[in-house]
């Protein structure tokens, strides 16, 4: 699938990055490229879900990014 969004730094437990979406979805992406570590950033990015992936976060859907970009 393919999503837009933010990239949101959340401070809960050890602290994660997070994509946000206009509806207010959430995703918790497994492998954020570190040069989209970028509070407020906008993205498109192809998804897939990671259901096998688990965690402490309570906060959005896993997801495994296939490619990604900065949105202007």
């Amino acid at each position: 699938m393919t999503i837009d969004g933010k990239i949101t730094y959340v401070s809960l437990e050890s602290g994660f990055w997070g994509i946000t979406t206009p509806d207010g979805k959430k995703y918790v992406p497994v492998n954020l490229p570190d040069q989209m570590k970028e509070e407020g950033l906008d993205v498109l990015a192809k998804v897939r879900p990671a259901p096998d992936q688990t965690g402490n976060q309570m906060w959005g859907d896993y997801i495994r990014i296939l490619w990604i970009a900065k949105d202007d």
